[in-house]
């Protein structure tokens, strides 16, 4: 059984979209809306990277695994780089694994990890989180290297939740998030896993 865990240990710095591009999109003249149009940015970007399973500017993540694999793949692509491999020894010690015993396999998305010819993993214990892969994901660390039907997806929902603020409107007929946002999604390709 494949078991992992993940989590960001350095965030971005900006968002892909500007608070002066939502306000423009979204048609918003109010400037006491900075606060709300701020969060809508982080919730539209949050809500995109969620559905397209990538990482849109750069960020910093690390893996954790319970044991080395035939294949270690990195969740959240593009991948930038991947800064390390640390794991338990079997006397419970952390090593650094020597970047000349794997291979890094950027063609395939999502990135995968997999032994340099020649080489073997190391016995390492096997518990919870014995191994920690360090890298780095995201298109790059400005909005605008982000993909063009990202951003587009972003301004939509940024506009809608602007627009409707409540989950349920009374009087009107219900209708689903609009499928534009959905299409442009699908034009950012999604990344599925297969554990």
């Amino acid at each position: 059984m494949y078991e992992w865990a993940i989590t960001q240990s350095t965030a971005p710095t900006v968002e892909p979209i500007l608070n002066a591009e939502a306000r423009l999109h979204a048609r918003i003249e109010e400037d006491e809306d900075d606060t709300l149009v701020d969060n809508l940015i982080v919730a539209a970007r949050q809500y995109s990277e969620h559905e397209t399973g990538r990482q849109y500017i750069t960020a910093t993540w690390k893996l954790y695994l319970n044991n080395f694999q035939r294949e270690i793949v990195l969740p959240r692509p593009p991948l930038g780089t991947v800064s390390s491999i640390k794991y338990l020894d079997t006397n419970g010690d952390q090593q650094t694994l020597a970047d000349t015993v794997y291979q890094v396999s950027k063609e395939d998305e999502p990135a995968r990890i997999t032994l340099a010819y020649g080489q073997s993993w190391p016995a390492c214990r096997v518990i919870k989180d014995s191994i920690v892969v360090e890298y780095t994901a995201g298109y790059g660390a400005a909005g605008s290297s982000v993909p063009a039907a990202a951003r587009q997806a972003m301004l939509l929902y940024i506009s809608h939740l602007y627009e409707n603020r409540e989950p349920v409107i009374i009087g009107v007929s219900a209708s689903p998030i609009p499928m534009t946002i959905s299409a442009l999604h699908d034009a950012v390709p999604r990344v599925g896993f297969i554990w």
